[in-house]
């Protein structure tokens, strides 16, 4: 959890002052074989989108698979919770450069947690990218943002890069549900929006404005800058924007398929 003990969430406004990784965001080292990596957990229900609490507060009936709905959506609807996994990448720049954050939604112990897989140096690429796979194997939709031309390509380059296992060998779930696209069938001419990029989205449909979100075209040398001097407090505003493009990637998601159905 970022900054434990105080209340930090979608509208919190808390300024991550800790410059220490572990002080910043308390987690723990988890071991693969190719190497370790530093995982830190943070209950959904921590983020207090009120929202969010509403779709997860809903009959689970609401939420069943009906013949209005898009394959994917249906798909995630019969997964949702246990066996749907969300997925936000944050990388050093495009194709070819390191990976360094994997950051999940799941459901864990009977609750829903913000999961991040962070490499807290180059070297630890590979572990983080072997624990993904190891995981995917538990769940029968993925959901991403713009997932299937980003996010699912640049997990399957690092994995051939860094000669991982074979990425046909590996199993992944059988659906991948990209919110981006129908995002875009759903809502774009209905509201008459600019564009749906994911904070656009936010914006209008979840009705949340983030104050101080670093913009992500300094995220890589923020992460540059917290290898070579271990000073997290930057990459504690990486770990803040993650896990709020995750929370807003499930509502989005949650809004689809309720919002299908009231159709």
């Amino acid at each position: 959890m970022l900054n434990r003990g105080l209340p930090v969430g979608l509208d919190s406004g808390v300024t991550l002052q800790d410059r220490d990784l572990e002080s910043l965001a308390p987690g723990e080292v988890v071991a693969e074989s190719s190497g370790q990596f530093y995982r830190i957990r943070q209950p959904v229900a921590d983020f207090r989108s009120r929202e969010l609490d509403e779709l997860l507060g809903q009959d689970p009936q609401d939420f069943l698979p009906h013949e209005s709905l898009h394959p994917e959506l249906d798909s995630f609807a019969r997964a949702f919770p246990s066996r749907a996994l969300f997925l936000d990448l944050e990388t050093c720049g495009f194709s070819g450069a390191p990976l360094f954050l994997i950051g999940l939604l799941r459901h864990v112990d009977g609750e829903l947690v913000v999961e991040q897989l962070l490499a807290r140096d180059y070297a630890e690429e590979p572990a983080v990218l072997d624990h993904l796979w190891g995981l995917l194997p538990n769940y029968d939709v993925l959901v991403t943002f713009n997932g299937k031309a980003f996010d699912w390509p640049f997990v399957v380059d690092r994995t051939t890069a860094h000669r991982l296992s074979r990425t046909r060998d590996r199993v992944v779930p059988p659906t991948h549900c990209d919110v981006l696209p129908l995002a875009r069938r759903f809502w774009k001419s209905q509201l008459n929006l600019p564009n749906c990029k994911l904070q656009t989205l936010e914006a209008v449909l979840c009705r949340r404005y983030r104050s101080g979100d670093i913009p992500g075209h300094l995220i890589p040398d923020a992460y540059h800058r917290f290898v070579r001097s271990g000073q997290a407090q930057q990459l504690g505003e990486i770990l803040q924007h993650n896990a709020l493009d995750l929370v807003t990637l499930a509502q989005l998601a949650l809004m689809l398929v309720s919002r299908s159905a009231g159709q």
